[in-house]
């Protein structure tokens, strides 16, 4: 996911969900702090939902909202793009522990959005996410549990032509888990979090027609910008192909883009968990 323009186009599904997460939990997170309240959104992307969905429902106790991203194009275009005297954005690799602890102990509140899922090992993000909130600060975050798409991800990894180019972050760590909330519960708890609330919700998304679900499948896929322009038509459409077999898509009424609706279901896992107030070492 490294487009912003193209992401920012076709991210219905992500807004949607993030939109549905902020009005429903963001109550959990505890703004009992006092004045100046920092908090940093992890995995921002190109910035919409930290600035126009996120930042509208801080308190004005929040003075400082800090947007992250591992891709420097995303920031490039967030810092340019959505602009605010509360909002900063700065380019981080969550998994990258000497950074995080360079700020460790600096924000009241971590938020994250679709990113989670991204990222194999989910004990040290959580161990690095840990590190970079203040004692008895306190997250929300949303991540994809299972989505069929990562079916389609694991059916190109077959195909002797890209097998090279995927990796198992391409794949939700919770896509094949049979207790999702368990495993990210028990995770949490080996971080030291504490007051740990997650939900794994049933969540069904309906794209507009499927030229409109391929164009956000592409948006963040991840390979594309690693392949030559005479690779990417090819990949493209043998991934379109899968994306057809994996949804049970007619081939005629892919093929000749159809505007009829496409609905897609899933899972998509919340967490809300608290940073114990007194410094303990794990």
């Amino acid at each position: 996911m490294n487009e912003p323009k193209l992401y920012s186009k076709h991210n219905s599904l992500q807004t949607t969900d993030n939109i549905h997460v902020i009005e429903n939990f963001l109550g959990f997170i505890d703004w009992t702090k006092g004045d100046n309240q920092t908090a940093i959104d992890l995995g921002c992307g190109e910035g919409y939902t930290t600035a126009n969905i996120l930042l509208p429902k801080l308190p004005p106790s929040l003075t400082r909202l800090v947007g992250c991203d591992i891709s420097e194009k995303m920031i490039r275009f967030a810092k340019k793009a959505r602009r605010n005297s509360r909002l900063d954005f700065r380019q981080l690799d969550l998994m990258d522990g000497e950074t995080c602890r360079r700020i460790s102990g600096q924000f009241d509140h971590v938020f994250s959005f679709y990113c989670l899922h991204w990222i194999a090992d989910q004990r040290k993000a959580f161990d690095n996410i840990r590190q970079l909130l203040k004692p008895g600060g306190d997250l929300l975050m949303s991540f994809l549990g299972t989505n069929p798409i990562y079916d389609v991800y694991e059916s190109m990894s077959r195909n002797i032509q890209w097998a090279s180019y995927f990796r198992k972050e391409m794949v939700s760590p919770y896509h094949n888990c049979k207790n999702a909330k368990q495993k990210v519960t028990k995770l949490l708890q080996e971080a030291g979090f504490q007051d740990l609330r997650c939900v794994v919700e049933d969540r069904q998304h309906v794209f507009t027609s499927l030229k409109h679900m391929e164009k956000s499948i592409i948006a963040v896929d991840p390979i594309l910008p690693k392949l030559s322009p005479e690779e990417r038509v090819q990949y493209i459409k043998d991934f379109t192909k899968e994306v057809r077999n994996i949804y049970s898509c007619n081939v005629k009424w892919f093929e000749s883009g159809s505007t009829e609706s496409t609905p897609v279901d899933y899972k998509l896992i919340i967490v809300y968990a608290r940073k114990p107030s007194t410094s303990t070492t794990y």
